[in-house]
């Protein structure tokens, strides 16, 4: 009997521990890419570039003990894209991308580290460059992909806590255009400092 008390005991400290261990976090992201590649058929791979514009986000964390946590976010990011063509340099427009992020991690007083899978959505490109050319508008896919997270979480006074934040995720996403399918390759990532509220 008294193991079951004390196991009861137990349980209604950590559900009580765990209503408190809830936290929500806005960011301001600095995502930077590398590895870009385009390729269309019939052209073979094309250089592009995607400019590092200033993004944002929010996210919510539930940590179910001082050593695990589960967080899930929300990010925009809107780069803008160039490539060349025949030697010209065309500017292809913005491609709006807004990764969802699902990241198990684990903790070490400060600093967390962990994994999880992203769902990014993507914008089309559109640009009077890419019409001059014939290429018209270009719809790009959205990608399921994994995320590598790695930050630090400082406390900031009873319920707020600063958070640095670094994210990797690889894209391969399938495009098309009036010339034909392909697809562009690159890595992101997204550096951020957020302010979070714990409750």
């Amino acid at each position: 009997m008294k193991t079951i008390t004390a196991t009861l005991l137990l349980l209604l400290t950590s559900t009580s521990l765990f209503a408190q261990s809830n936290s929500v976090i806005v960011r301001v992201a600095v995502p930077q890419y590398s590895g870009d590649r385009a390729s269309v058929a019939g052209e073979g791979d094309l250089p592009f570039t995607l400019s590092s514009n200033l993004g944002y986000g929010i996210g919510f964390a539930h940590s179910f003990s001082p050593r695990f946590s589960a967080a899930f976010d929300v990010m925009r990011l809107n780069p803008d894209v160039r490539t060349t063509v025949d030697g010209v340099r065309l500017d292809a427009g913005s491609m709006t991308m807004t990764p969802l992020t699902a990241i198990a991690r684990i903790h070490s007083r400060y600093a967390y580290a962990g994994a999880g899978v992203a769902y990014v959505t993507t914008g089309d490109l559109r640009s009077d460059d890419l019409d001059l050319t014939g290429i018209g508008s270009v719809s790009v896919d959205n990608e399921l992909t994994y995320v590598l997270n790695a930050g630090l979480s400082i406390p900031a006074g009873k319920s707020m806590h600063i958070d640095f934040d670094a994210r990797w995720l690889p894209m391969n996403v399938d495009v098309s255009s009036a010339p034909g399918r392909g697809s562009l390759k690159f890595n992101t990532l997204i550096l951020g400092a957020g302010l979070g509220w714990k409750f």
